[in-house]
């Protein structure tokens, strides 16, 4: 705009103009805050809600027999023992630790046509949740607790049928159940040492875990 040669009501009616739309910009961020500051506290208050629901899960689960040794294992959290629990419920119902494993489809399948022919692989059939928690607690249990991360590189390691990352941690996630199902059902606490004694025997052994 011209400045010098626009009229005086001209000017005054833009002034009007861009005050009208600098109002506009302020109210709307007074209620953008006021907006977000709602939604914060509707984010604590689920927050603590959540936090309190974890707290009533854990209380409940202590009642279950091994629970609490299972929390004591580094690396493992109360709530995958809560989600562990939600998924196989009674473990003294299950024979043998191979159910829970097939009940996660962590048990394994010779492949028989394309290109990975001849070579072994977990089902995937059963509870997708159930495998997806034990898989991932896995990866920091492989990190921070000594001997699953001693097993961890072994079974990458080893001179026969070495495991790819991946496959090492679905076996760690394949022999976190034996140890759950032996806590569970023994009532005993977890004992890095006897597992460690295992490693040997391992040796020219096909089966990933």
């Amino acid at each position: 705009m011209d400045i010098i040669n626009t009229s005086e009501d001209v000017l005054l009616e833009e002034v009007n103009k861009v005050t009208k739309r600098s109002v506009g910009i302020r109210v709307g961020l007074k209620m953008a805050r006021q907006e977000m500051a709602y939604l914060m506290d509707q984010y604590h208050g689920l927050a603590e809600r959540l936090a309190s629901l974890e707290n009533e899960l854990v209380t409940l689960v202590m009642e279950v027999p091994g629970a609490e040794e299972m929390m004591n294992i580094k690396g493992i959290g109360a709530m995958t023992v809560v989600a562990f629990f939600s998924e196989v419920g009674d473990i003294t119902q299950y024979r043998d630790p191979r159910q829970i494993i097939k009940l996660a489809g962590l048990n394994l399948k010779m492949n028989q046509s394309g290109l990975h022919k001849g070579r072994t692989s977990i089902t995937k059939r059963g509870r997708k949740r159930l495998r997806n928690i034990l898989y991932q607690v896995a990866i920091p249990l492989a990190k921070h607790n000594a001997a699953f991360s001693q097993l961890h590189d072994y079974y990458r390691t080893r001179a026969n049928n070495p495991l790819t990352g991946k496959q090492s941690f679905i076996a760690l996630a394949r022999k976190l159940i034996k140890i759950f199902y032996v806590i569970g059902t023994r009532k005993c606490a977890f004992d890095p040492q006897r597992m460690m004694q295992d490693i040997p025997s391992l040796q020219g052994i096909q089966e990933t875990a």
